[in-house]
């Protein structure tokens, strides 16, 4: 959804060549902001950790640094705090479409619930055979 809706409006590019997604440049600086994190010590994080690797849109882990500690100027000029206010309120605004298959099937029937039946198979801890004798 970012990528899509933030990547028409934001494309970054250095020299003619586009560099990394804007999930990328997004998600580190929430990982960043989330974790309390030096620049530095946010590319060693995310280099270390496969969930946050997952988190930023990557198939497969890497224990090599996705870009240098100097990109983090770069993504928080790409994303400005106005702007991460706008994303933060397209996310957490927008509303899918209820379809028929999300609401719950009407209840129906009569449900009995009796606990006098129980396995009889059941052996307890102070059942004799679970005793050890020596």
């Amino acid at each position: 959804m970012l990528d899509v809706k933030i990547s028409r409006e934001l494309p970054y590019f250095i020299d003619r060549k586009l560099v990394l997604s804007a999930r990328i440049a997004f998600g580190a600086i929430h990982i960043k902001e989330h974790e309390n994190l030096t620049d530095e010590r946010t590319v060693e994080y995310i280099a270390g950790n496969p969930y946050m690797q997952y988190f930023l849109g990557l198939h497969e882990y890497t224990d090599t640094p996705l870009f240098d500690p100097s990109m983090m100027v770069h993504f928080r000029k790409r994303f400005p705090a106005a702007k991460i206010e706008e994303i933060n309120k397209r996310m957490f605004t927008e509303e899918k479409p209820k379809t028929p298959e999300d609401e719950p099937p009407p209840n129906s029937g009569k449900l009995v619930l009796d606990a006098t039946i129980a396995p009889a198979d059941i052996r307890y801890p102070v059942s004799e055979r679970f005793v050890v004798t020596q």
